[in-house]
């Protein structure tokens, strides 16, 4: 990892080097296609697991899937 900024803090003879890091971490987001109707997660052909069928494109949303497996509906507005 490169050092954002370097230098050196001196107390009389003594001299001590100092380099300071960036503290993130970048973590990608994963979105799930969901149903919007019931929040169950869409197959790549729109096909709703819940329902057993295929849905319309109109009718296939975003969702952010929690740990405990659970998915959160997301609106258009809270993607851009």
């Amino acid at each position: 990892m490169k050092a954002v900024w370097s230098g050196t803090i001196q107390f009389g003879l003594v001299a001590l080097p100092i380099r300071l890091y960036a503290a993130t971490v970048e973590h990608p987001v994963r979105l799930h296609e969901i149903h919007v109707a019931d929040g169950s997660r869409v197959e790549h052909r729109r096909f709703c697991k819940a329902e057993n069928r295929e849905i319309p494109y109109e009718q296939v949303g975003r969702g952010f899937a929690l740990a405990d497996g659970s998915v959160v509906p997301l609106t258009e507005e809270d993607v851009l």
